[in-house]
This record gives C-alpha cells, sequence and structure tokens, in this order.
C-alpha cells in the first residue's frame, strides 16, 4: 500500500475502534509506570496497565529466557473463545503475559510501555469479538486509543536500541502466532494516530 493509502487505514481503524471502548481515553499517568521501570518493577508496571485498561481477569507475567514464538519479544496466550469483556466468565479467565528477560535488559521506558500495552490491548479486542482483533496495526492503535498515544508517538522519535520497534506476538490454544520483528506502525503512522486521538479527545 501506499502511504496516503496506509495513513487512511490508521485514521479508518482508529475512527471504528474508539467507539468500542467509550471513546479516546485520556493520557496515561506515567508517574507510577516510571517509578516502576526505574526499579526493575516489571510485574508492577503490568499491573498498572492492566488496571489503566479495566481488566479484572487473572493475569501472571512470565519473564523468561527461552520459548515462545521465535524471535517475539513478548507474547501472550490468548483463548480461542475468549469470554465477553464485563462477563463472570471474563472475570475467571486466568492469562499469561511472556516477557523476555533480553528485552526487559535493554527495552526503553517508551518500547517496554509499548510492548505491555500492546499484549494486554489483545485481551480487550479479543474480549470485544472485534472484527479487527486480528489486524495487529489495530491492535496497536486500540492501546494508542486507551491512553498510550503520547508514548507510542514517543517511541517513534526514541534514541534507544529498541526505541521504534519491538517484536511480538498472540498466541491462541490453536498455536497460531502473529509475530513481527519491525513493530506493527510505522514512525510517521504512529506519529499520525496520536494527533488524531489528542483531537478526537476534545
Amino acid at each position: 500500500m501506499t502511504r496516503e493509502t496506509n495513513l487512511a487505514q490508521v485514521a479508518a481503524y482508529v475512527a471504528e475502534l474508539a467507539p468500542a471502548v467509550g471513546g479516546c481515553k485520556k493520557a496515561v499517568n506515567e508517574t507510577a509506570l516510571r517509578h516502576h521501570f526505574k526499579h526493575s518493577e516489571i510485574t508492577e508496571m503490568v499491573s498498572e496497565v492492566k488496571q489503566m485498561f479495566c481488566l479484572n481477569n487473572g493475569l501472571r507475567l512470565g519473564l523468561v529466557n527461552k520459548g515462545g514464538p521465535e524471535n517475539a519479544s513478548a507474547w501472550i496466550d490468548i483463548p480461542t473463545n475468549m469470554p465477553m469483556f464485563g462477563t463472570v466468565d471474563f472475570a475467571k479467565t486466568k492469562l499469561t503475559l511472556y516477557v523476555r528477560k533480553t528485552f526487559v535488559a535493554k527495552a526503553s521506558f517508551y518500547s517496554l510501555c509499548c510492548a505491555i500495552s500492546h499484549e494486554l490491548s489483545h485481551v480487550v479486542i479479543e474480549s470485544l469479538r472485534h472484527r479487527l482483533k486480528k489486524e495487529e496495526r489495530a491492535v496497536d492503535l486500540l492501546a494508542m486509543i486507551l491512553g498510550f498515544a503520547e508514548i507510542y508517538g514517543q517511541v517513534a522519535v526514541d534514541d534507544s536500541p529498541f526505541g521504534n520497534h519491538y517484536s511480538g506476538a498472540l498466541s491462541g490454544l490453536s498455536n497460531s502466532f502473529a509475530v513481527s520483528q519491525h513493530g506493527y506502525l510505522t514512525p510517521e503512522e504512529r506519529t499520525f494516530a496520536r494527533d488524531m486521538i489528542i483531537y478526537m479527545r476534545k
């Protein structure tokens, strides 16, 4: 697709996803996330994002040295028949988010926030049974809509080695993986989406 087509797709996805979650959320407060990042408290970072996304299901963090999809820095197990968001069955669902220790050791604050928020956005979009649930670019955009637009925008200009990409994967009971070694949105697309989402908050 051309640059113009890609940006048009981003705009269309944002316009479609925002109403599904009650509109574009205000920017997340980074204070607690930065505190936990500074002290290498990754479990606490995940808990903060989980709370921001209003996820009341069980969630375990696995910091791993091996296993999982090849080249993936982070991935999450999602049942093929994910219960609907807000139901009793959803609250009873227990998931595991895996993050490679090598990624955590080198990732910038912004890149790690994007990795966590992206993977938990999979939980949101799957539990909404949204038609875009298998579209990784839409999952990134949903994380931005849910309050991480500014953080994703910073990744676009971050100069750390992991600043503009991470490898993520979604795994289901069918053992099908969606993996990217270079992220899902270009820096220009993230910046474009950020500006659109900030405007839509007004």
